[in-house]
């Protein structure tokens, strides 16, 4: 009877431990700021689990970081908050094996920044992360980046426009052959004398950027480095609300191959369109950011920014 309870004891440990062994998490990414007088400064989340809210699993993302607001800086004072209670600061991530049309996500959503002291500031957001808990298979690896959002004018000084502001976003992707830079998207100096609110949004055109990817162990595990660097005047608030955005993922470029002539003439096909489903897939993601950084905006009351060669610009555009 000793034997068949101490059997008992070492199935039900045996079945617990089953349940409650551990699932492979994503790697923590890393989030930081810096400004003029105060250096770097690393943004904490508040949570490192990388639980993700239903409606950030079903857009696809595998991997959701709640950000700290706080007001960060000591000389160059910075407050980050969330744009409201039901799209709170949050990095996101995406890590997939790459399969079908499936991609790699990395996205800076849901922050307000505004600085604290009125004047002309800039603030430099960098965030990173290593796509290594789904890898994609080693070979040709795009990516291509996004950015949307909106500025609401501070009010500071009577000055209550949002002219001078400006938007930078820069990548840099390591993909086992040393650091390569992926680009960058810029708005100018932002316009609208007679204008609160200014919106805009800007991707990276097709064809994106490929790169070999191989981390010697015949898998794709590329690290991203995204860098928002923004300027604003007169405590101007810059409102992120569906980007920062990177996306990428594997592809094949290499033409098929045995592949029968076709009709009519019985002449082989032309050359294949490299990697074109899944550049189709990014750019649809995209699409769908700018459609809902749009949506945004117009509840916002902003406009559309206008260029500025000079501190005069046109008149607002009404967003249809």
């Amino acid at each position: 009877m000793k034997i068949l309870r101490w059997l008992a004891l070492v199935s039900s440990v045996l079945i617990v431990g089953v349940l409650i062994a551990p699932v492979p998490s994503e790697a923590v990414p890393s989030l930081k700021i810096t400004t003029f007088a105060d250096g770097d400064i690393t943004i904490p989340f508040t949570s490192l689990t990388g639980t993700c809210s239903l409606s950030d699993r079903n857009a696809g993302y595998t991997a959701c970081y709640p950000i700290a607001t706080n007001t960060y800086g000591t000389l160059d004072q910075w407050s980050i908050q969330s744009v409201s209670s039901t799209n709170p600061a949050r990095l996101l991530i995406a890590d997939t094996t790459g399969a079908g049309n499936s991609l790699d996500l990395f996205t800076l959503t849901g922050v307000k920044f505004q600085p604290v002291f009125s004047g002309f500031e800039q603030l430099t957001v960098t965030f990173q992360n290593t796509f290594d808990t789904a890898p994609n298979p080693a070979g040709n690896y795009l990516f291509a980046m996004r950015t949307g959002g909106y500025f609401v004018a501070g009010n500071t000084n009577g000055d209550n426009t949002d002219i001078g502001n400006e938007v930078n976003l820069s990548g840099t992707g390591e993909f086992g052959f040393g650091p390569q830079f992926l680009g960058s998207l810029d708005t100018g100096s932002i316009g609208g004398p007679s204008s609160i609110a200014v919106f805009f949004s800007f991707s990276q055109p097709q064809q994106y950027q490929s790169n070999n990817c191989d981390n010697g162990s015949s898998l794709c595990t590329p690290t991203i480095t995204q860098t928002l660097v923004f300027n604003v005047w007169n405590r101007d608030t810059l409102f992120l609300t569906n980007s920062a955005d990177g996306a990428g993922g594997n592809c094949d470029v290499r033409p098929p191959t045995n592949v029968p002539p076709g009709p009519p003439t019985g002449l082989p096909p032309g050359p294949s369109s490299p990697c074109k489903a899944k550049s189709g897939k990014i750019n649809s993601f995209f699409n769908q950011a700018d459609s809902a950084d749009s949506q945004a905006a117009r509840e916002a009351g902003a406009v559309p920014f206008t260029p500025c060669e000079t501190y005069t610009c046109g008149p607002p555009v009404v967003i249809p």
